[in-house]
């Protein structure tokens, strides 16, 4: 047998920059829906008597890293690295149990005031992002976010906006504009499309899954259709334009899901697209799966994935909406997963 096929999971926990052991358990969330991952230890302070209770109750500031590795003899990899946000002592029992959130902590609750204009979305990502400690790995955008006028239609500024929301809803609000996705993995901040080009589809076998629900939401079943309108302020006329989900069916079907949105200041084109990306964040949820697996390392959210063995119309490509790792002493290490449908990939 290959020795990389062995499985000997090993958890290692870093508390400020020192390796730590006594973990008795461990759970790392990680989700594609623009929030922070999380996590959950439970650290035994008998074992590791430096981070007794004592420790434990009079420190200020912690900052972990979660790291696992699936055998001996292969390195670690990083699941999870943030700050401290609650501490829990038992000091009978021995054990502190630790939660906290990733890096994306800081822009989740600071304000950068100030005016974006003349900047792109991926220079202001960036600029946030240097703000806050993280490297910013970017796909570049090209249309200036101020105030302006070009391509028939007016984009006021930011500056008011900058006052009002977090940073982390700033980058929301521009990947959601752009069409990308914006997340923080480790020390860096991805500002990037969906489902990039070249993106690897895994396969995801039923005989190896520990359980599995398939789930459908019926009402969704017939497709569903977003109306947006807007209006171009540069050549006073409205702009209305109906845009169909991921395998939405004809607009004449009766049972058709319809949705109307208004927004500012869009031209035909830009409506669409903005159609196509709500009728689509809808239509994927007609169809999902949830599963329990042994833990790895090759899955993460947003992962394109395809089922396959169930014989049954659910064996098809999915994307990973987020992933559960659990670390149990007794239990080993598992993860949950769960995946909404996605299109099929032209040949």
């Amino acid at each position: 047998m290959n020795p990389q096929e062995v499985r000997a999971p090993r958890l290692r926990l870093m508390v400020n920059n020192a390796e730590v052991l006594g973990t008795t358990s461990a759970e790392i969330v990680q989700t594609a829906l623009c929030s922070a991952g999380r996590y959950a230890l439970t650290i035994s302070t008998i074992e590791v008597p430096a981070l007794g209770v004592k420790y434990w109750s009079d420190v200020a500031r912690v900052h972990l890293k979660v790291q696992v590795s699936l055998n001996r003899d292969l390195p670690y990899i990083d699941l999870i690295e943030g700050y401290c946000d609650s501490i829990r002592i038992d000091p009978i029992l021995g054990l502190a149990h630790i939660e906290g959130r990733d890096l994306s902590v800081s822009l989740l609750e600071s304000r950068t005031p100030g005016s974006f204009q003349n900047k792109t979305s991926s220079e202001i990502v960036a600029e946030l992002a240097r703000a806050h400690g993280l490297d910013p790995v970017i796909t570049a955008t090209s249309s200036l976010v101020g105030r302006y006028y070009a391509g028939d239609h007016n984009i006021l500024s930011l500056a008011q906006s900058a006052r009002l929301a977090t940073d982390w809803d700033m980058l929301v609000m521009l990947a959601y504009t752009e069409g990308h996705d914006v997340f923080v993995k480790g020390r860096s901040l991805y500002f990037q499309p969906h489902n990039p080009p070249g993106a690897q589809v895994l396969p995801i076998y039923y005989d190896n899954l520990i359980t599995l629900r398939m789930g459908r939401h019926l009402p969704l079943n017939d497709g569903v259709q977003v109306t947006v309108k807007s209006w171009n302020s540069k050549g006073s006329y409205v702009v209305s334009e109906s845009t169909g989900g991921i395998g939405s069916a004809p607009s004449s079907s009766q049972y058709l899901r319809t949705y109307s949105a208004i927004r500012p200041g869009l031209t035909s084109d830009e409506a669409t697209s903005l159609g196509r990306r709500m009728s689509d964040s809808v239509s994927i949820h007609s169809k999902y799966i949830e599963f329990t697996m042994l833990g790895d390392t090759s899955l993460n959210p947003r992962q394109s994935i395809r089922l396959l063995g169930t014989r049954t119309a659910f064996d098809q490509l999915y994307q990973i909406e987020s992933i559960t790792r659990r670390f149990r002493v007794q239990g080993g290490y598992t993860q949950m997963v769960r995946a909404t449908r996605m299109a099929e990939i032209a040949a």
